[in-house]
């Protein structure tokens, strides 16, 4: 069904911005990685960032990989300048990943995990403990059970999903050449969600489309279909969201484009993928100011389900 509703709609998405061959982009990333780090280490994190802004301006493909670029700046920054005052400089460019990779290094280097675990993150800082769950599988070599186990810790439902999201962020964008996962097969995508509880599974089945998409790059019809056959009825609708968020983050500078895809979707699953597209405009921009500006983009049918999206947002980012 959703191959038949969205042929004009894929026509115009996938021709909206071309998809890089990914030895391309590796090349870039490291291009990239070099002057950010040379930026930071000269002139501070806030001109890391800056730089990023500029490069992502200059060069949209990278929009893709900009999260992890931002990781770079954060461990840039935690080397040049210590571990507090990085933390000061925070800056949320690309979805946050600056406090991501401070805390991740910092995690790394701490002789007594069980100490930094509870003593990093204030309580309600999402932030925080999304970065502890990337900092757990990067300290662990990527032992995804032995980090949702650390996250299972915490004592608040809120943090143990943060947590959790950062270990399966992790888990799918590891690069398995270089820093490689046991928890990736890429015949069997699913493999690392199921046997989870219901909660750790939906956030699995959330981040689960970023790895279809890189094993089929541009094939967003091929990720929904994968959402609607391989994932199990529970944690699909997450699926799905996360099939929005993914589609966003590919194309986030033409959010009406992914809305038509969505709007492709059977009624029952359409909302998710609008929630897991403003879900991802927010947090990129981590800004519910363009939150509310992308409200105003959207068709009327779509308008509640973003200023919700939005409106939770507000305790996460100031302006």
């Amino acid at each position: 069904m959703f191959r038949r509703l969205s042929i004009i709609g894929f026509a115009l998405l996938c021709g909206c911005s071309s998809i890089p061959d990914k030895d391309a982009l590796a090349l870039r990333y490291g291009k990239y990685t070099d002057m950010l780090q040379s930026e930071t280490r000269l002139k501070g994190p806030r001109a890391g960032a800056d730089l990023l802004r500029t490069l992502i301006d200059n060069d949209p493909a990278i929009v893709d990989l900009c999260h992890g670029l931002s990781h770079e700046i954060g461990q840039s920054a935690y080397h040049t300048i210590g571990f507090e005052q990085a933390m000061a400089a925070e800056d949320d460019v690309c979805g946050s990943g600056y406090i991501h990779g401070v805390i991740e290094t910092h995690l790394a280097k701490v002789p007594d995990l069980e100490v930094a675990l509870f003593s990093l993150c204030a309580p309600d800082a999402a932030k925080c403990f999304h970065g502890l769950g990337h900092g757990l599988m990067d300290r662990s070599g990527n032992d995804l059970p032995g980090s949702l186990a650390q996250c299972s810790r915490f004592e608040r439902n809120h943090q143990k999903n943060q947590c959790a999201e950062g270990v399966f962020m992790e888990n799918f964008d590891t690069n398995g050449e270089e820093h490689f996962s046991e928890y990736l097969k890429p015949d069997d995508i699913y493999f690392p969600c199921r046997g989870q509880t219901a909660v750790f599974e939906g956030v699995c089945a959330l981040y689960a489309p970023r790895y279809y998409l890189r094993l089929h790059p541009g094939d967003y019809a091929g990720a929904y279909d994968w959402c609607m056959t391989e994932v199990p009825e529970g944690p699909r609708d997450a699926c799905i969201k996360g099939f929005g968020s993914v589609s966003m983050k590919q194309h986030i500078r033409n959010p009406v484009l992914v809305e038509q895809m969505c709007d492709a979707l059977p009624p029952e699953y359409a909302g998710f993928c609008i929630e897991g597209l403003v879900s991802y405009y927010v947090v990129h921009y981590a800004s519910v100011t363009k939150g509310r500006e992308l409200c105003a983009m959207l068709n009327q049918a779509s308008v509640p389900i973003c200023e919700r999206i939005v409106a939770e947002s507000e305790g996460f980012y100031e302006k």
